[in-house]
């Protein structure tokens, strides 16, 4: 009786968090986005290996497209969300991403290489969307937890389309999964038009928002140092998206197997990052960053020693997975204590301009290595590790009281 009290105790405080009701539309708009569209990210390096007989090249190019385009439709996103309202971009990029589904019924690589072009547009919008419309939705005080809550629904969503994905293919084939798929990715759009409550509608022209501080930002410090903290990790994320599931797949024959282990990297990083966004809003973002770059690049020396091994594969990849998710929030954070409501559209479509060009730098060296020696792209994903790594102990040395030190829930430096 006395072991389960914490655990009561844990439950009462998490109960009295009481997340705003566009905070938890939102939520569910991305569990049912992700549920439906994550076999572009887990299954089609299998599906262009084994169905189209294209080499990991081949996949590296899509994913690489898809990254510089969602990279560039994100600091369009930005300034749109800033200028047209952040719903309405959000929408936009939910639609877009029917091309992730889409992808599994076309065998023409122009037709996939279109796709991805559509997709990359799409990720960008739907990301700055609603990560500009979280910070605007979630009070202070409650965006870490509220962070991870974001990231925990498409994690979930994910997670769960893996699995189901995995076991519809084995059934029906890739084609039947794919349009069926599309019917899904379609309903979030209509739920969120009608349901998704407006937060933060803009009030400015376009060449308004362009033109103001939007330089004068970028030259401050601390969004620079938010930047390589962005694009260095996502390196590392952009070599495990290509590389885990294709060396999984090497491993075990079984597309299956493949769509279990994305299923269960993606729960474990589901899990650990409430307890890190509840940590960053109590004391701050300096603890929680530098433990996750650690784990980070530990994770990638291990695979670089034992990639062969299946459960090497399951276990380091799922424990880096949720490192990177939380550098994910926390990076988005950082945004939140370092910028005001009317430039957050912009500096989150600057960070993810980044993320999508980490994405892009891994997925190109990932594709270009794996086939001379698979330990090679994870000694890479180590080596810019270890640099974002440095960044952040300079930038988080002890007693430096600059902008991101603090707790997430405290005010931004702007805020009146």
């Amino acid at each position: 009786m006395r072991r389960a009290r914490p655990v009561v105790a844990w439950a009462l405080r998490f109960g009295r968090w009481r997340a705003p009701p566009a905070v938890g539309a939102l939520v569910a708009l991305m569990v049912l986005n992700n549920l439906a569209t994550a076999a572009w990210f887990s299954l089609l390096p299998v599906y262009v290996e084994k169905e189209l007989r294209h080499p990991p090249t081949f996949t590296a190019t899509l994913f690489a497209v898809e990254a510089a385009l969602g990279g560039a439709a994100a600091l369009l996103g930005g300034f749109l969300a800033d200028s047209w309202g952040r719903k309405t971009l959000l929408l936009a990029g939910l639609t877009g991403f029917c091309a992730a589904t889409l992808a599994f019924t076309v065998r023409a690589p122009w037709l996939l290489l279109i796709l991805a072009v559509v997709l990359g547009v799409a990720h960008g919008f739907r990301s700055t969307g609603g990560q500009s419309y979280l910070l605007g939705a979630a009070r202070a005080g409650i965006v870490g937890v509220a962070t991870a809550a974001f990231f925990l629904g498409g994690t979930a969503g994910a997670a769960a389309g893996s699995a189901l994905a995995g076991a519809v293919i084995e059934a029906g084939g890739f084609a039947l999964f794919g349009w069926s798929a599309t019917a899904l990715a379609l309903l979030p759009v209509l739920v969120g038009a009608w349901w998704l409550p407006d937060v933060g509608r803009g009030r400015r022209p376009v060449r308004a928002t362009v033109l103001t501080h939007f330089g004068a930002m970028l030259r401050r410090r601390e969004i620079q140092v938010l930047g390589a903290l962005r694009y260095l990790p996502t390196v590392w994320t952009g070599v495990w998206q290509l590389a885990l599931p294709l060396l999984v797949f090497r491993a075990s024959g079984n597309v299956a197997v493949t769509a279990a282990y994305s299923a269960t990297s993606l729960i474990g990083a589901a899990i650990l990052p409430f307890a890190v966004g509840g940590w960053s809003d109590r004391r701050g973002l300096r603890g929680p960053t530098l433990l996750s770059l650690s784990g980070m690049l530990g994770a990638a020396a291990v695979l670089a020693v034992w990639h062969p091994a299946l459960p090497v594969l399951f276990i380091a990849g799922t424990f880096g997975m949720a490192c990177a998710q939380n550098m994910s929030l926390l990076v988005l954070g950082g945004v939140r204590v370092c910028t005001h409501d009317e430039e957050r559209g912009r500096a989150v479509g600057f960070v993810h301009a980044l993320w999508s060009a980490g994405l892009f730098s891994g997925s190109l060296v990932t594709g270009a290595l794996v086939d001379l020696h698979p330990a090679m792209p994870f000694g890479g994903a180590a080596a810019v590790t270890a640099v974002a790594l440095a960044v952040a102990v300079v930038w988080f040395r002890p007693h430096r009281h600059l902008p991101g030190t603090r707790p997430v829930s405290g005010r931004s430096p702007t805020d009146g």
